[in-house]
């Protein structure tokens, strides 16, 4: 185990905490614009600012780990 990269296991839990995490910020500005307050952050703000951390996080992952991914990847958008 790396301790300074990660592992495809670790990769796909924190992508997967990371997506719910900026689906939630989202629909929660979303909910503030319809009960007529202001939030600090504009729409797609975390949308914006979850891209960039998904791409570190992809950085940061082996890669023998992000070759299967992308491998995977590939595979599931073929059928």
């Amino acid at each position: 185990m790396s301790k300074t990269r990660f592992n495809g296991f670790e990769n796909y839990f924190i992508t997967k905490a990371l997506e719910h995490a900026i689906e939630q910020a989202e629909n929660d500005i979303l909910e503030l614009a319809r009960e007529g307050k202001n939030s600090m952050f504009a729409s797609g703000y975390f949308n914006m600012i979850g891209k960039d951390l998904l791409q570190k996080i992809d950085h940061m992952t082996l890669k023998k780990d992000m070759n299967a991914k992308n491998q995977y990847k590939q595979n599931t958008n073929e059928h």
